[in-house]
């Protein structure tokens, strides 16, 4: 049996070195955010230290299997998570990397790709309320638009469309 495919109640209910692997588990039974919750309740009987070292391994595992939206969604299912220095560490890098970024691209360029991810993500945020976690190739059609009157025609069709699929129908 592979991680993805194990029932996540045992990782949680396990030791907490185990914790880490959790949200790689199957979930599909609680959710993400009960995930996320639960691992709040765990890191709560492990010392500081111990604690900010679950949530950096928490942290590189979901950004090894997760996009960012879905790492952001357990993240932010977390209680208390911002206190641990590890994750704020990662706070730091992409907030640098991202500013970095910006001044490189230049204003105008960076005005306009930054409205296409933040109407990606708000796509993609919305579609995973009404729909569910979307499917790899179905995230991967999300995150390959470029265009931002396309994404915006998107976020108008998710309000008369009852799938991913019919969503990302192209006509």
């Amino acid at each position: 049996m592979r991680l993805w495919q194990a029932p996540v109640g045992p990782i949680l209910d396990g030791p907490l070195a185990i914790l880490p692997l959790a949200p790689l588990a199957d979930h599909s039974a609680i959710g993400l955010s009960a995930v996320g919750k639960k691992i709040g309740e765990r890191l709560r009987e492990a010392d500081f230290a111990t604690g900010d070292q679950l949530v950096t391994m928490i942290s590189v595992f979901m950004k090894l299997r997760y996009n960012d939206m879905t790492t952001l969604e357990l993240i932010n299912s977390i209680p208390d998570i911002e206190e641990y220095p590890g994750f704020k560490q990662f706070l730091d890098r992409g907030r640098k990397e991202g500013r970095v970024e910006g001044r490189v691209e230049g204003r105008v360029e960076g005005r306009v790709e930054g409205s296409t991810n933040e109407a990606r993500s708000i796509l993609l945020r919305q579609g995973t309320k009404k729909f569910g976690t979307p499917t790899p190739a179905q995230e991967s059609a999300v995150t390959q638009l470029t265009d931002l009157a396309r994404l915006e025609a998107l976020s108008e069709k998710l309000l008369d469309v009852d799938t991913w699929d019919e969503l990302l129908k192209t006509g």
